[in-house]
């Protein structure tokens, strides 16, 4: 509580700062630059992923979609108008309410017979075909002649030019006039004169690029020439409903409160329906994504191949998926989808009503929220303990986050949550880090007391916690290890001379050891000259410890095979001999006290109690025991089922009174599950049981016979040390009920 008043005055200045700086961001939201809108943007993106437009099969949009199949069946693209007239033909047979064509047919046919003829060479042949053919229609002729008696629409793409804008339909607006707030275009690119009068209405294919060219809104009508001219899936609804105009809807129209601002197109009426609009005459999509549902591949329309009640009374485009084409848009949805979908989505989205819209109030709304959220998070910075603070803030972004997805998802209102969002992280961190600052001062003087004498582990424990400063521990279940060099004395005598050279070697040896205790996470209790301490469960707990000790002990083994192959490869270069380095560890689980021992003058970080002894008399066991690395009982009942464990026998230790059951660890999961392992743990399994009731012979034989899988797995160290224990057993019979336990007096200590 102290660091936390001491920080108040600091951290109420840094509240301040954060306050002024959401305040700009509140001018950001305000004047939305574009590094703002992308972020908005790959939000709203991300709702529609998560919360597409339902697709309902009973929609009236279809796709007859020139496909790759199509073209491969019928032929490269462009196709003969002749067999457009065959395609239109056949979606006109099926009584469609309209069919729009995201084709624009601007130039003559090549394969009308009058422009091949012109082809060929001058000859008589081509007199004669020219003869033959004299009074033939065009084939865009033929094409006019197929659509004169369907209720088709073409389309067009507006451009800067000066060719007229065809335009059928009328328009009617109220309010403001709407055309200085759409897009301007001079002219347009439309079909050429012979198909064009054909055409039941024209509607415009133009997009609005976004700076990242993903179409999230779509024009329902654009400035053409100074004539309000309708998108493609606009004009298809208008001629679907044989309506005779289109309203436009802008500010200052009847029920529009605008208060005489002139603030833009606000909705265009289309027969029985109403689309609304942005202010630009735009409609922000809400999708439900490409589907197959929706598309009919044209090879089957042509072919006959399609039920009639799939185009029947329906609004049906045709436009082409086949990649040659390249008419591919990407969507918050799909990263590239055929246009003629964007087409189709447009009309389902005004079908079903929906207004996916980003509301005038939105960035006011913005604004607000960021300067509140971060006053509130301040607030929580100032008045609650950091963890609780950090608590609120989360919740409160969070409340942002879901209140902006809820209203998207329930309203398609389009609101930022990111502006407050960041304002109430920043306003939590600036005070916090103003606290945080004020408190590491008292932390400061503890470190530089302590710094010098005590582990830099412990020293981080009582700067953070200074209540732990005193003497004691807590009772907790560890995982003890002990490694320790085996005939270290030895190596000591061979290095008499240079005792530089033993203690780099000791180091070069301690440093993987103690790595491969610290990667499992363990802690280093100390280093007792050839031989380190480890456990495992504290001070932070470690679910899984005890498999995490036996994961440590086979990586020691796997780093001492390293260094021993690298100290022979440097003996050999050297002419010197080596002498072989081995440790034995020894490793058990139990509860012990472990905190701060020792003195009022000195103390350190350690565990006590009778199952760290045991772990020590362990490792001494293991050369004895034939065994690389020892394990008590309760750390090999916990990781049988991971490692590959053996048990030797019962034994007696060094301070112990009763005999103790040992188990080898050899290796881990994968040599478990080896076939020489299941050998090997049954025949050992056997030998003991056979030991226990005094069948000696029966012991020995079932040792022998798994001498080759225990030498494949390393344990011929274990069976030559348990097949000695029974013949000195059979030598010396034990008393009744005493079991397979090494009683003769140099075993007893």
């Amino acid at each position: 509580m102290r660091a936390i008043a001491a920080g108040r005055k600091p951290g109420l200045v840094a509240a301040l700062m954060a306050l002024a700086a959401a305040g700009l961001v509140a001018l950001l939201v305000i004047a939305e630059p574009l590094a703002l809108r992308a972020l908005r943007d790959i939000v709203f993106d991300g709702y529609q992923r998560l919360g597409p437009r339902p697709f309902a099969a009973d929609m009236p949009a279809r796709i007859v979609d020139i496909d790759d199949e199509s073209l491969e069946k019928f032929g490269q693209w462009p196709w003969p108008r002749t067999l457009l007239a065959q395609l239109v033909g056949a979606v006109g047979a099926q009584a469609p309410a309209v069919i729009a064509l995201d084709i624009v047919l601007s130039e003559p046919d090549r394969t009308s017979p009058a422009r091949l003829i012109g082809l060929l060479p001058p000859s008589p042949a081509r007199q004669a075909l020219a003869a033959e053919l004299a009074g033939a229609p065009s084939s865009d002729a033929t094409l006019a002649a197929a659509l004169a008696p369907l209720p088709a629409v073409s389309g067009i793409v507006l451009a800067q030019n000066t060719r007229p804008v065809p335009v059928r339909g009328g328009f009617a607006s109220a309010g403001d006039d709407p055309l200085p707030f759409l897009p301007r275009f001079s002219g347009a690119i439309s079909p050429v004169e012979e198909i064009a009068p054909a055409f039941k209405g024209f509607g415009a294919l133009n997009w609005v690029p976004e700076y990242d060219l993903v179409v999230r809104r779509v024009p329902a009508v654009l400035d053409g020439g100074g004539r309000l001219v309708p998108s493609l899936a606009v004009e298809a609804l208008r001629v679907a409903q044989q309506a005779g105009s289109i309203v436009v809807k802008a500010s200052n129209a009847s029920g529009e409160a605008a208060f005489g601002a002139r603030s833009g197109i606000v909705s265009l009426k289309v027969g029985a329906v109403v689309i609304p609009t942005e202010a630009d005459g735009t409609v922000r999509l809400r999708y439900a994504g490409a589907r197959a549902e929706r598309r009919i591949p044209a090879w089957k329309v042509l072919t006959g191949a399609v039920p009639r009640g799939e185009i029947e009374g329906r609004l049906v485009f045709v436009g082409a998926s086949a990649s040659a084409l390249a008419d591919h848009r990407a969507t918050p949805l799909d990263a590239a989808v055929p246009g003629v979908e964007i087409h189709a989505e447009m009309v389902e989205h005004a079908l079903g009503g929906h207004r996916l819209a980003r509301p005038d109030w939105a960035r006011g709304a913005e604004a607000v929220a960021t300067v509140l959220a971060a006053a509130l998070a301040a607030l929580a910075a100032l008045r609650l303990a950091p963890l609780a603070g950090a608590g609120v803030t989360a919740l409160l972004m969070a409340g942002l986050v879901w209140g902006s997805w809820r209203l998207f998802a329930g309203g398609d209102l389009l609101l930022d949550p990111l502006p407050p969002a960041f304002a109430a992280a920043f306003g939590f961190a600036l005070p916090s880090l103003a606290r945080w600052k004020a408190s590491e001062a008292e932390r400061h003087a503890i470190r530089a007391a302590f710094g010098h004498y005590l582990a830099p582990a412990l020293v981080e424990r009582l700067a953070a916690a200074p209540g732990n400063l005193r003497l004691g521990g807590e009772r907790r279940t560890l995982t003890i290890l002990f490694a320790d060099v085996r005939g270290f004395t030895n190596l000591a005598e061979t290095l008499k001379d240079d005792p530089e050279a033993l203690t780099a070697l000791m180091n070069r040896l301690m440093t993987p050891l103690s790595r491969a205790i610290l990667e499992t996470d363990g802690t280093i209790d100390k280093y007792i000259g050839d031989a380190v301490m480890a456990f495992w469960n504290a001070p932070l707990d470690v679910a899984d410890h005890p498999a995490r000790a036996a994961a440590a002990a086979l990586a020691m083994r796997k780093e001492l095979a390293r260094l021993n192959a690298a100290l022979a490869a440097g003996a050999a270069r050297s002419g010197r001999a080596h002498v072989p380095i081995d440790i034995g560890i020894g490793i058990n689980t139990g509860e012990t006290v472990v905190g701060n021992m020792g003195s009022d003058v000195r103390f350190d970080y350690s565990a006590l109690g009778d199952p760290v002894n045991l772990a020590s008399r362990l490792e001494e066991e293991t050369q004895a025991s034939g065994a690389q690395i020892l394990l008590g009982e309760t750390t090999a009942e916990a990781v049988r089922d991971r490692f590959a464990v053996i048990p030797i026998g019962r034994i007696p230790l060094r301070g112990k009174k009763a005999p103790v059951a040992l188990h080898a660890l050899l290796g881990d999961e994968a040599m478990r599950r080896s076939a020489e392992f299941g050998q090997l743990a049954a025949g050992i399994e056997a030998a003991l049981a056979a030991g226990e009731a005094h069948r000696w012979d029966d012991a020995l034989a079932g040792l022998a016979a798994i001498a080759a899988p225990a030498a494949a797995l390393g344990a011929s160290g274990c069976v030559a040390a348990m097949t000695a224990r029974i013949r000195a057993r059979q030598a010396r019979p034990p008393e009744s009920g005493e079991g397979l336990i090494v009683t003769d007096d140099n075993r007893k200590r």
